[in-house]
Formats: C-alpha cells, structure tokens, sequence
C-alpha cells in the first residue's frame, strides 16, 4: 500500500511532467516538466522496495492510461516487440516511468525532436538505456541530431564493457553511421579493436 503522502505527489507529479522516470535503487521518482526541469519525488522507505515501486508503478498507469490493475503492461510487451504502439499513445507512454514502455516508443518510426529528447531522458539511468540508444540510433533521422551524438558517445564509452559479441557488432555498427563519432573517438575505436577481434 502507498504511502498518502506519496499519492498525493505523485498525482501532482503526474498533472505537471511531460515524462516519467524512476530509479529504483535510490526510491526516486523524476518528473520533467515543460521547461524541461526536474521534479523528483524521493519514495518513502520501505521494506520491500520492489513491492512499493510496483504499486508506484500501477498508479501511474491507472492515473495516465485509466486502465486498472496495471493491465496495460502486459499488452505493452506484447506490443512493443510488434511494432503496434499506436501514435496517439507516444507521448502518454512516456509518463508511466516504465522502460518497457520507453522501449515501445524507441520502436516507433514517427519520431520528432521533442519525443526523441523526452525518450532519450526516460532511458537515462536506467538498466536498459544502451537497449534503447541501439534502437534509436537505427532511424536515419536521429542520426543527424544533436541528440544522435550524445547516444553515440554513450554508446561508445559503454563498448569495452560489452561482452555479448553479437551486441558489440551491433553497436559498432550502429556509433560508425556518418558523423555520430569524431576522428578522434574513430581512432580509439580502432585501437580497440587491435585488442578485440570482434570490433
């Protein structure tokens, strides 16, 4: 059960954010409004944090999708992973605090600037932020972006750690696309790969 403090909060966090995230090591739940500052909301300690943040979890969704018991996650999955995410929803996903839903949006092929801005802050931070910068960085419009840039350095910053071979190709490839990465960055790309065969 949720604390009445926290509801209470997280109703106003919801009236007044564009998007959505929460840190679940630290109990935070962040908000970003629409000058793009964030509102942070830190969770009542608990002790069974991932029960309380699944209850944080079912709020949101109930309060953004109106759908109850936190149901419309399981067709999110399903969703996602089909491509049937429809436009209308966009940017109400990325209230939820979600990654799954996060996922849904970095699928879609209707992007602008602002959803891609918005997309790319729900994925900071969190466990699946290179998953969603991979996919991404597969539409030819985010390529050209500012924003394109930022994913591609932390992409490749995140490459030495990266042990799974066919991920590493992946995203090699995918840093390598036109001008994501200066001469510089290419060139300790390649010393690099002198020390692994896979790049």
């Amino acid at each position: 059960m949720l604390n009445t403090e926290d509801i209470l909060k997280l109703n106003v966090l919801i009236k007044t954010s564009i998007a959505i995230r929460i840190d679940t090591y630290k109990l935070l739940v962040i908000g970003l409004n629409t000058q793009f500052r964030e509102q942070i909301i830190d969770l009542s300690k608990t002790s069974n944090s991932d029960i309380y943040i699944k209850e944080v979890k079912k709020l949101l969704i109930n309060q953004v999708m109106g759908t109850m018991n936190g149901k419309y996650l399981s067709y999110l999955k399903h969703w996602s992973k089909i491509g049937q995410v429809t436009s209308s929803n966009l940017s109400l996903l990325l209230k939820l605090g979600e990654v799954e839903a996060v996922i849904a949006v970095s699928n879609e092929i209707k992007f602008d600037k602002n959803l891609l801005k918005l997309t790319w802050w729900c994925a900071t931070n969190t466990a699946n932020q290179a998953e969603i910068g991979r996919l991404l960085l597969t539409k030819d419009f985010i390529i050209n972006t500012y924003i394109g840039k930022n994913i591609a350095k932390y992409l490749l910053e995140l490459l030495p750690f990266i042990h799974n071979i066919e991920q590493l190709i992946d995203t090699t490839n995918l840093i390598l696309q036109k001008d994501l990465i200066n001469k510089k960055e290419k060139a300790k790309l390649w010393k690099q790969g002198q020390k692994k065969q896979h790049f």
